[in-house]
């Protein structure tokens, strides 16, 4: 006699290759759990998926058969686990995206906790291509900038947002580009010489210190391979700054 979900559940939690086969033969289950707790199709290739498979496995581990049916139990934790990735999800990408509109001297975040699953349903945790390469910039330029002291989102707290400003440090970064000696000079000493380019470029000793981590990321990511975050510098670019 062929046993039932219930049964074969139970057994899967003391039997590992019971749950091998249990969950191998109900893979279209967990993903039509998914799509149901999710609200679109999932795939094997997506977060979501995953994230159902290791509910569905803790649904085993967790299950007692007089508390109801095992479908049903596995389907409450596929649904909670998927809303809390969704929620930790959208509270990084507002981040990421607050983060990324610091080197325009945007430096205020927002956030918008009623709505996180809202956001959450737009993105439906498929960033687009660009929006998933910036991510990975970010976190890439983040572990460099760990070698000066500090990471990318400290520049929350120390990028310019007054015009003058802005044109002031795009004038120091500028020339510092045009050294390649003193770029390859910062990023083996993980030091802005301040004395050197105070010589060269007039600026003030205050603007070297204040602005010192955004200067050190706006050449870091302008002499690297970051297209996605250099279009965030592009006003850097320009020939004439008023000082």
């Amino acid at each position: 006699m062929q046993k039932s979900m219930n049964e074969l559940a139970v057994l899967a939690k003391t039997d590992e290759r019971v749950r091998e086969n249990f969950i191998r033969e109900h893979e279209q289950t967990i993903l039509r759990m998914a799509y149901h707790a999710a609200g679109h199709f999932i795939s094997r290739s997506d977060d979501e998926w995953s994230v159902s498979l290791y509910a569905f496995s803790k649904a085993i581990d967790s299950y007692e058969p007089e508390k109801g049916d095992f479908a049903g139990y596995a389907q409450l934790l596929i649904r909670r686990d998927l809303t809390d990735e969704y929620r930790r999800k959208a509270r990084f990408s507002p981040e990421i995206s607050t983060a990324a509109h610091v080197l325009e001297g945007n430096a205020e975040p927002e956030e918008d906790p009623d709505h996180v699953l809202k956001a959450v349903a737009a993105e439906s945790m498929r960033a687009s291509e660009n929006g998933t390469a910036l991510q990975d910039e970010i976190l890439e330029v983040s572990t460099e900038l760990q070698a000066f002291g500090f990471s990318f989102f400290d520049l929350t707290f120390g990028s310019p947002k007054q015009d003058r400003t802005r044109d002031a440090c795009a004038f120091v970064i500028r020339w510092i580009l045009s050294q390649p000696l003193l770029v390859r000079k910062i990023l083996s000493t993980h030091q802005l010489p301040g004395a050197e380019i105070r010589r060269a470029t007039h600026a003030s000793e205050k603007l070297l210190e204040h602005y010192r981590k955004y200067l050190i990321a706006a050449v870091l990511i302008l002499s690297g391979n970051y297209p996605h975050l250099q279009e965030y510098l592009k006003y850097i670019r320009r020939e004439e700054v008023r000082i």
